[in-house]
């Protein structure tokens, strides 16, 4: 889908202050300042063609409600793509529960791998990197490469090993988005690529 990229970056443009209303009578989720200013950087950085980056994102600020926008804006570029998928991954299987029921609030259809679950049938997949770690040598079959198209690593500076950097390049998104709250001095720039 080589529009999908466009289409991905127009609906970021459009969404930076919020989600648009996910129901017909609502009017949306305004996003904080600081949400609006990493959604400013991903539009700049898919400006300049870039396809794999890191977005810095305040402590406790709602990376979640971040992610969430990006996940609507790429689901929206899709044109009803049945079989694509947009993953996030998280490095906390603790966290896969909530992280989950926070996406479900917001209206997206999440499917689950991770925390005794694979639930793969869905348009988004929340994966944790531990598990996919473990069926690394089954990734193509589950989520083959060629069908994923948006992938958020949450925590991007927790990616830094070969290990996971072969997961993250395996799953070959189309794009991919790091969050983290760690200073971008201490991210390589290559974290997803």
């Amino acid at each position: 889908m080589p529009e999908y990229i466009d289409h991905f970056r127009e609906n970021c443009e459009k969404q930076v202050e919020g989600i648009p209303g996910l129901e017909e009578e609502s009017p949306g989720i305004i996003l904080d300042p600081h949400q609006q200013e990493a959604m400013e950087a991903v539009v700049l950085a898919m400006g300049g063609k870039e396809r794999a980056f890191s977005i810095v994102h305040s402590c406790g600020s709602g990376k979640t409600i971040l992610a969430a926008n990006l996940l609507h804006a790429s689901q929206r570029a899709k044109n009803n793509g049945a079989d694509r998928k947009d993953l996030i991954i998280t490095t906390e299987r603790a966290l896969i529960t909530d992280i989950r029921q926070e996406l479900e609030g917001l209206k997206l259809d999440i499917g689950v791998w991770g925390a005794g679950a694979k639930d793969l049938d869905h348009p988004v997949v929340l994966a944790s990197i531990q598990v996919l770690q473990c069926n690394r040598g089954e990734l193509s079959r589950w989520l083959p490469p060629s069908r994923n198209d948006l992938l958020i690593g949450d925590e991007a500076d927790s990616y830094l090993t070969e290990k996971r950097k072969a997961i993250i390049r395996a799953l070959q998104a189309q794009v991919k988005i790091g969050l983290t709250a760690t200073p971008s001095d201490y991210i390589e720039r290559d974290t997803f690529k």
